[in-house]
């Protein structure tokens, strides 16, 4: 994005609370990106609407209800830091995925990074413009990011650690793809997460009659699942309905909770559908069900409540 702003694409206007960027040639703007960008708005984009201002294209974008990446740095440890990476990447990661939007038009920068405060879920600002790109393959962009990761780890006093070395070491690695960074993260995340605090038990999370055994022990406060391997805890990869990122398993208030992550399919306890974003009550022998997969509940030593 900030090469958008240096090549005169756009031009970055100030706005109270909000982001706003005006289009300097409206041709550039690409309809069907904006179609996708709202399309996508719950699944890690900032929320975007589309004005005129003296004639020319204003995309504003809706920022209040999350903190920059730049103001949560001071305030958080190493691993809700891996996390947050691990998000990062993976929506980076969708974005290449996507045949209809382009990884040049995303804004990267520490401060333009939003982040939601209580789920670490990452949120970007994404332009809808059609530029041509001098960056086949996207190797420049992914050496700028890893460049940009490197100096923003180095740079932060509380991320001094041997963790934090190793991640810039793989970081510099150009042999390794994001995939395999992401990857790499998240057994990172999982392996520096506490054990079971007092008073959690471990969760099992154990698919019913499917084709292949599935099965999740979750000792952790938060356990995200879906099908995409990049950006969660627990995959899910031999039913296509599940939603990249479905679902995450919470345990607070000495009860396990489960909540719906704006999956297209749903999920269900006990066969009803619960509410998007609203966590729901499990106990041990309920039946969960991710679109139309079935997953049993176990919880060590009886009901969690």
């Amino acid at each position: 994005m900030n090469g958008l702003v240096q090549r005169g694409i756009c031009t970055e206007l100030k706005v109270p609370q909000n982001i706003a960027y005006l289009l300097n040639d409206g041709v550039t703007f690409f309809l069907t990106g904006y179609k996708v960008l709202q399309s996508q708005e719950k699944r890690g984009f900032v929320r975007c609407a589309r004005l005129m201002y003296n004639g020319k294209v204003e995309l504003v974008y809706f920022t209040s209800a999350y903190q920059p990446l730049s103001a949560l740095l001071p305030k958080i440890g190493i691993h809700t830091f891996m996390q947050i990476l691990v998000n990062l990447l993976g929506k980076i990661l969708e974005v290449e995925a996507n045949g209809f939007l382009d990884c040049h038009n995303l804004d990267l920068s520490v401060d333009k990074i939003f982040v939601d405060a209580d789920t670490h879920s990452v949120f970007l600002i994404y332009l809808p413009v059609s530029v041509p790109s001098d960056d086949p393959g996207n190797a420049n962009f992914e050496n700028e990011l890893r460049a940009d990761l490197i100096r923003l780890i180095q740079s932060t006093p509380n991320f001094v650690s041997p963790t934090m070395a190793e991640i810039c070491t793989k970081l510099a690695d150009g042999t390794m793809s994001l995939e395999r960074l992401c990857r790499f993260l998240t057994t990172r995340t999982e392996k520096n997460s506490k054990p079971c605090g007092k008073g959690q038990p471990p969760l099992t999370f154990t698919a019913i009659n499917a084709p292949e055994t599935v099965s999740f022990h979750i000792t952790t406060p938060e356990f995200v699942i879906g099908k995409n391997a990049a950006a969660v805890q627990g995959a899910v990869t031999f039913n296509r309905a599940i939603s990249r990122v479905h679902c995450k398993i919470t345990f607070a208030q000495d009860r396990y909770f489960v909540t719906d992550l704006n999956s297209a399919n749903g999920t269900f306890v006990n066969r009803t559908r619960i509410e998007p974003q609203k966590p729901v009550p499990i106990q041990d022998g309920d039946v969960v069900r991710l679109a139309n997969s079935d997953f049993m509940v176990r919880i060590s030593g009886g009901d969690a409540e």
